[in-house]
């Protein structure tokens, strides 16, 4: 689940991003953040943070789409130091472009003898402005890297300042999802398109929150997706999962989704789907029906 948590921070720190770009009276733009990554500087051009379900997620993003992503397992917003390894929930992501496979803190999926050093800490938080301040400083490999693993490391990292939400900021324009669920009707308040490059799979995919990003429904297809209907499953080309809480993860064990339009070119998908999910592990079940969407990318 520890890639699941970093997706998903970094999913809505886009969010954050997109919405203050797009919005004048959003939250201030000041803070910045910057590092040393494989002894070259690197300094964001946008920050962004978020203090939701217990985590604190800060971003920072060059002007050519370079990410830098931290996320933490923090239940109480206090000042405090993170060690970085493989069995923690808390990580660092460096991506070379929006579109790239991740390096990550949390290691390689096929090679367990590789050395994760890492260390976040909170130097600062101001609750009454709602800003953070920190260092970092990690070795990150590539999740999905079959061969020798490849690695960056980031060094002198520092965030200074940088404004945080505890609200998914909501979307409007082409964005929307709505779907019943076991009977209710849910809208979410903010809706993401994003594309991911994993070991050569290119998927596109739509992210749905709630305002405190806690629940939530996404959908996976692959990139270049055409209109059509196909069938869903718990793994394969086309995916969907719903999380009723911060702690409950369900995947579709059957289902469909119909996508009704794809414009490359205006990069927005549209479609509706139906599925029926249970848990990962444990207990739980939904039916999720008369699902529609449309997502920007």
């Amino acid at each position: 689940m520890k890639n699941l948590f970093c997706f998903l921070v970094s999913a809505l720190l886009v969010l954050t991003f997109t919405n203050c770009n797009n919005d004048d009276d959003g939250p201030s733009q000041d803070g910045t953040m910057s590092a040393e990554i494989d002894g070259q500087s690197w300094e964001a051009e946008e920050v962004a943070a978020t203090y939701l379900q217990g985590r604190l997620g800060v971003a920072g993003r060059t002007p050519d789409g370079q990410d830098v992503v931290i996320s933490l397992d923090m239940p109480q917003l206090e000042e405090n130091a993170f060690e970085l390894s493989e069995e923690t929930l808390s990580a660092i992501a460096y991506n070379e472009s929006a579109n790239s496979n991740s390096f990550t803190s949390n290691g390689n999926v096929f090679n367990n003898e590789v050395e994760i050093t890492g260390q976040v800490t909170v130097t600062e938080i101001n609750t009454d402005d709602m800003w953070v301040s920190g260092t970092f400083n990690a070795t990150c490999y590539r999740s999905f890297s079959v061969n020798i693993p490849d690695s960056v490391v980031i060094t002198n990292g520092q965030f200074t300042k940088v404004p945080y939400t505890d609200e998914v900021p909501p979307t409007d324009g082409d964005n929307a999802l709505t779907v019943d669920i076991d009977g209710q009707t849910w809208q979410a308040n903010s809706v993401t398109g994003i594309l991911v490059s994993i070991a050569g799979l290119n998927t596109l995919n739509v992210t749905a929150t709630d305002s405190q990003g806690e629940k939530s429904v996404g959908l996976v297809m692959p990139s270049d997706v055409t209109p059509g209907t196909y069938s869903l499953a718990v793994f394969g080309d086309y995916t969907a999962q719903y999380n009723p809480d911060a702690n409950t993860f369900l995947g579709a064990d059957s289902g469909t989704l119909t996508i009704t339009e794809h414009n490359t070119t205006a990069k927005i998908v549209k479609g509706t789907f139906s599925f029926e999910a249970t848990a990962f592990s444990g207990t739980g079940a939904a039916s999720l029906t008369d699902g529609e969407f449309s997502a920007t990318y």
